[in-house]
């Protein structure tokens, strides 16, 4: 039983030396941080500015066969690491004895740290824990000029109609050694070809100022749409810039003269024909208007320059719902006296605005002098009637006289022969 129990921890003491064996042949033989070679733990500091990138070279040197070795590179001491760690690793890799491996890791310093002496941290470790740790001393300190876009406030915050104002504050803070004087704040959406700016008197080193604020023009036509919002601040007597950008969601606007007179062109009026000729009594037209949107439309109609007639129309308000049409009719009744070619207008208006005039023109034919009256026909008929029938009595009594001496001689001739 002691046999086994000592052959048992024979071997977990064998693997445990395996184990620690593994990293402890993986060495750091060289770490360059932007082309210049650190010596761990030295006193003499790499000096580095907030915002840069620092590029890590690091060589490692294999004195054994090891495998899912990873390596790490940290700076802690950031105020704000809980939202932006800097950090780095590389993926699993393997390694073999007496073979130099180059790995290569990026760190990006905040540009709002602290300035002051930072650590770089270097750990190489396996999967079983066992780490082996490498630092390095950094200085970082702040350019002679350096400014950063804080913050932006807009208002409307998250999208604004065409043809209304976007407002926005712009915080600019100074992460500079020198005062900066007249820092020029511009907001602008390139797509659109609008901008404007505003100036910052003065913002100390770490200081934050706030612009006043700037309003910008959304054109009336703008298409809807998600837009990039442009923030730039000029500082160092304009010879720096600064850039950031938001995206800002512009709606259409439904005054937008395009946007109305595609919204009228779907009104669709059909006149069969606009000319009438007539000798006497009323012309009439008929007037058909379709609206072939989803919404209702509300419309007015009017004619103009008809002083010479009376014209009636059947409906002056009219509305038209969605997909749907409406017959309109026009009798026109010339006034005494008029004669010739007349003309008058119907407008078609929508609110106050007229969006469809049409002009028509009524032939007044002039009466011609042969033509007869009828009255008078009648009484030249009624009178050739009357003078007809005095013929025939004439004619009658004139056969009757006629007649009458021959039938009584005839008679006397009878009587003498009997």
């Amino acid at each position: 039983m002691k046999k086994e129990l000592f052959v048992i921890l024979g071997v977990l003491m064998l693997l445990f030396g395996v184990v620690s064996a593994d990293v402890a042949d993986v060495n750091i033989e060289e770490v360059q941080v932007n082309g210049v070679t650190l010596n761990p733990s030295d006193l003499t500091k790499l000096s580095v500015q907030r915002g840069d990138e620092l590029n890590l070279r690091v060589t490692l040197t294999a004195v054994a066969d090891t495998e899912n070795v990873i390596l790490r590179a940290f700076v802690d001491g950031y105020e704000h690491s809980d939202y932006q760690d800097i950090s780095a690793k590389t993926d699993i890799f393997d390694v073999k004895q007496d073979v130099k491996y180059v790995k290569r890791l990026t760190l990006r310093l905040p540009e709002d740290m602290d300035k002051d002496v930072y650590t770089i941290k270097l750990l190489v470790s396996d999967r079983y824990g066992e780490v082996k740790e490498y630092y390095y001393n950094i200085q970082v300190d702040s350019p002679r000029h350096d400014v950063i876009i804080k913050d932006v406030a807009l208002n409307p915050e998250n999208y604004v109609k065409a043809g209304t104002y976007l407002t926005s504050f712009v915080r600019v803070k100074n992460v500079g050694d020198k005062t900066e004087d007249s820092v020029k704040v511009t907001v602008s959406i390139p797509e659109l070809g609008v901008s404007a700016s505003d100036f910052i008197d003065e913002i100390d080193p770490e200081d934050a100022v706030s612009t006043e604020e700037i309003a910008l023009k959304i054109p009336e036509c703008a298409k809807e749409g998600d837009y990039k919002l442009v923030i730039k601040a000029k500082y160092n007597d304009g010879y720096d810039e600064v850039t950031a950008e938001k995206t800002i969601k512009v709606l259409e606007s439904e005054f937008c003269p395009e946007a109305q007179q595609t919204e009228e062109g779907k009104l669709l009026v059909t006149i069969p024909t606009t000319v009438a000729n007539i000798k006497e009594g009323s012309a009439k037209f008929v007037v058909t208007i379709a609206n072939t949107g989803k919404t209702a439309k509300d419309l007015m109609l009017y004619t103009t320059n008809a002083d010479w007639a009376d014209v009636k129309l059947s409906e002056n308000a009219v509305v038209i719902t969605g997909e749907d049409a409406k017959v309109i009719t026009i009798e026109v009744s010339p006034k005494e006296g008029e004669t010739g070619a007349k003309t008058f207008d119907l407008e078609i208006k929508s609110g106050d605005k007229v969006i469809q005039s049409v002009p028509f023109t009524v032939n007044v034919e002039k009466e011609e002098a042969s033509t007869l009256d009828v009255n008078k026909v009648k009484t030249a008929l009624e009178i050739g009637i009357v003078i007809l029938v005095i013929i025939l009595v004439v004619v009658v009594l004139l056969v009757a006289l006629k007649k009458g001496p021959k039938n009584a001689e005839k008679s006397e001739e009878e009587g003498s022969y009997y």
